[in-house]
Parts: C-alpha cells; structure tokens; sequence
C-alpha cells in the first residue's frame, strides 16, 4: 500500500493537467450555492480530481473538501472512490 501511495503521488500532477486539459473549462467548477439543487449535492472540482466542492449554507461560499489518500471524487456516484474504480467523466456546470 505504502509503494501505491508513492506511485500516485508521482502521478498527480499529470492527473491536475490531465483534468484541467480534458475539462476545457477556465474555472473550478466552484458552485454558486444559491439553489437548493445547490444545496442538496457535491461538485466536483474541474482541475484536480482529489476535490470536490459542497455547499454549507444558502448564499455562503462552497467548501473545498479532499478524498481520502488514493482517492478521486466520482461525479456519477457523489462520492470518493479508489483511484480503480474512477473514471473522467465530462464536467457540468453546476
């Protein structure tokens, strides 16, 4: 477990730049939080796969919050998955 670790620290940087270059998008995907559909789900962040953004409050900036170590957040599923198990899906706009 100890060498995975390794091996996916070495990786992330070509995975920030994958993301971003495969997102097309010049921002983070940071949500307005001001619907309650806004309210109700994560969002993940378009150039690192590590994070995602939730929203705490109507109106008050969204939380950025980290997977667990060798960890990406899966938009399908809203939740942080085994790097295995992800796959790069297209960004929505929240």
């Amino acid at each position: 477990e100890f060498r995975l670790r390794i091996e996916l620290i070495k990786l992330w940087p070509g995975l920030a730049i994958l993301s971003a270059a495969m997102s097309g998008r010049e921002h983070n995907g940071e949500p307005g939080c001001r619907s309650p559909a806004e309210l109700q789900r994560s969002f993940r962040h378009f150039w690192d796969p590590t994070a995602y953004w939730k929203c705490g409050e109507k109106g008050q900036p969204a939380q950025l919050l980290r997977c667990a170590a060798n960890e990406l957040f899966y938009d399908r599923e809203q939740r942080c998955v085994k790097w295995k198990d992800w796959q790069w899906t297209e960004p929505q706009d929240p």
